[in-house]
């Protein structure tokens, strides 16, 4: 069960436009039942399962163990039926476990039900994404924030004065802008044993220009399961970084065809529920998707950032690769960049990734595992924000 403890981290919540209430954050840390229910719901959907019903899940138990785990996945088995996915396969033919078993998924959807999370047949309703939302959004900020103690570039708070930029001498200067580093370093080329007015030496800053950040999903389906469920955790970890130094985050979900557009903003939880509503299916078209994010920028003088997140190569139409690649090509003509994250990527999925970030003048980031994508995804914004591309 996902615990988010402590006031610190609502306080950090509410600066947010679209923000979780109190109520609602004390319901999600309150109700274990309730985030159970949301992450039951969020596992649902990122395994592409619908619509919920005892008989569908029991069928596909019964039928053909090995086939029903990889459709639906070891965490929604575990939630739906209450025991671990081994001692379910190893015992779902004894007619005396089979029974306790649809006991349990049938009480466990009906809860669902009489919470007004599933409609009657078994389809999630607004509420359950809600749900799912909440879980999702508590469950990333849960593991993020102690992360967030190592004092690492990814989670380093800039000052609102601007980013650090060159030593200068100190005549003139704010205090706050002293640079003990180079005082230290003057004094001692000098050879002076005390300080002398002449060594204080300040930092110049560079004002920081406000980022729009356009999330670029892949939820083609090759990305079902574990991969999804990774991407849909790493998007909430930008918006929450994003939006808390009042940067902008929009979305874009792609497969076949972009499914989803969220313009760049500021309200958080409204990224948090469309990220957790993302279904993966159909093939890849990621010229569409560079194409559809030139028109979400604005054109006053920002820094504008696509991240695409994706496991393989766009299949999409004639010469994907072709428009893929023309595609990015006018996205950088519009001064926006892109970058990036690939999947357990081939060869030539890695050789065209490799070009679309190098001719987006973004960069290129290879994930070994899903688990390190929220950590890849804020590498690329703390890039960004540094440097402005």
């Amino acid at each position: 069960m996902v615990a988010f403890d402590g006031a610190a981290e609502e306080r950090d919540l509410e600066e947010f436009e679209g923000k979780p209430d109190k109520g609602a954050l004390s319901l999600v840390k309150s109700q274990g039942t309730t985030v159970e229910q949301g992450q039951l719901i969020l596992d649902a959907v990122n395994q592409g399962i619908g619509p919920l019903t005892p008989d569908l899940v029991m069928k596909s138990l019964v039928k053909d163990y090995a086939l029903a785990e990889r459709l639906m996945g070891e965490r929604f088995i575990r939630r739906i039926t209450g025991y671990q996915p081994g001692y379910v396969k190893n015992n779902i033919h004894i007619p005396e476990f089979k029974r306790e078993l649809e006991r349990r998924v049938e009480s466990n959807l009906e809860q669902l039900r009489k919470s007004g999370l599933l409609s009657d047949g078994g389809d999630v309703l607004e509420e359950g994404l809600e749900q799912a939302a909440l879980s999702l959004c508590m469950e990333e900020l849960n593991e993020l924030l102690p992360r967030g103690t190592l004092g690492t570039r990814v989670y380093r708070r800039h000052s609102p004065h601007g980013l650090r930029d060159e030593v200068k001498d100190f005549r003139g200067e704010r205090y706050r802008d002293l640079s003990v580093r180079g005082t230290l370093r003057v004094a001692l080329s000098r050879g002076h044993r005390k300080l002398h007015v002449d060594d204080l030496r300040a930092v110049s800053r560079k004002s920081r220009g406000q980022c729009y950040l356009v999330y670029a999903l892949d939820a083609s389906g090759s990305m079902r399961g574990e991969k999804i469920a990774m991407c849909k955790k790493a998007g909430v970890a930008l918006s929450y970084h994003a939006i808390e130094r009042r940067d902008k985050v929009g979305l874009l979900v792609f497969g076949s065809e972009v499914k989803k557009k969220l313009e760049p903003s500021l309200d958080f939880m409204q990224l948090v529920r469309s990220i957790a509503s993302v279904r993966a299916m159909n093939e890849t078209n990621i010229a569409e998707t560079v194409q559809q994010s030139i028109t979400m920028f604005p054109r006053a003088e920002v820094t504008r950032h696509l991240i695409i997140i994706t496991d393989a190569l766009p299949t999409q139409g004639e010469s994907p690769e072709e428009r893929t690649l023309a595609a990015v090509s006018e996205a950088r003509s519009h001064g926006i960049t892109v970058s990036v994250i690939g999947i357990a990527l081939d060869k030539k999925g890695k050789s065209l990734a490799k070009r679309i970030s190098e001719l987006g003048d973004g960069r290129l980031y290879l994930a070994r595992t899903v688990k390190e994508l929220d950590m890849l995804v804020l590498e690329d914004y703390a890039q960004v924000a540094e440097t402005g591309h």
